[in-house]
């Protein structure tokens, strides 16, 4: 999606107001991770040639499974860009991420929203912030109830001193060496 700057290239106007949807391509989701709709772009450019500022905000749908429990999770991502917009040309160093380059007296939002959506977008997803996962014995999902596992894990190295202090039904310690 291009934006078109003329109006604040020749000072007509002091601001642009955007709003637009953009398809984000299926590379740029996380791993198991679904967008289920394009994300959608509002917010404004504002300033002067010489001083251009962009800053909108992100909304795109998604759909993946919850990194602890493994459940459906749908929901909504936020994110934001606030950059400098600087036209072609006008910068000593234009490879700087810093700032964001507008060609021909347009803006295109497609690159900075796709890359604000992979670099924003969290590692993991959970279905709710207390989520308990699932018992590492038997697989039951915790967030249902206990499932009465014992899990209690014993250091291996505190092994031996377990043995010491068990004792069978004939008196002797837990070891076989007798």
């Amino acid at each position: 999606m291009k934006i078109d700057i003329q109006p604040i290239i020749s000072g007509i106007a002091d601001h642009i107001d955007i709003g637009c949807d953009i398809e984000t391509p299926a590379e740029a989701a996380p791993d198991d991770v679904e967008f289920t709709s394009a994300a959608h772009v509002s917010g404004r450019l504002s300033g002067d040639v010489r001083n251009m500022m962009l800053k909108c905000g992100i909304e795109i749908g998604y759909r993946t499974r919850c990194a602890r429990c493994f459940c459906d999770v749908e929901g909504t991502f936020e994110t934001e860009i606030f950059k400098p917009v600087a036209l072609k040309g006008a910068l000593d160093n234009e490879e700087d991420d810093e700032y964001l380059i507008a060609e021909k007296a347009a803006l295109d939002l497609f690159v900075p929203v796709t890359d604000a959506i992979i670099l924003n977008f969290p590692m993991r997803v959970l279905c709710r912030d207390d989520c308990r996962g699932l018992c590492p014995k038997c697989g039951r999902d915790l967030n249902d109830g206990d499932c009465g596992c014992d899990t209690r894990e014993i250091d291996p190295r505190l092994e031996v001193l377990r043995q010491l202090l068990v004792k069978n039904d004939d008196g002797k310690d837990g070891s076989d060496n007798n």
